[in-house]
């Protein structure tokens, strides 16, 4: 969902900070397909005005051993 406002930060290390708690709060609030056992991915993507800037991913996947 794209962000039309943006917010300003004043460095690299800062975008990223907030990228990966946004992730966070996404990864907290996503409902994951339990019976799909491939990997599930959200993500989120940072552009500037002239494009794409980095992606922080979150991928989920897991194994069932034994039911």
């Amino acid at each position: 969902m794209p962000d039309h406002e943006g917010i300003e930060f004043p460095d690299l290390e800062a975008v990223l900070r907030e990228a990966v708690r946004t992730l966070g709060g996404l990864a907290k609030s996503t409902a994951f397909e339990v019976q799909k056992p491939s990997p599930q991915k959200t993500a989120v993507e940072v552009r500037d005005k002239t494009g794409p800037l980095l992606t922080v991913d979150f991928i989920v996947s897991w194994n069932v051993f034994r039911q």
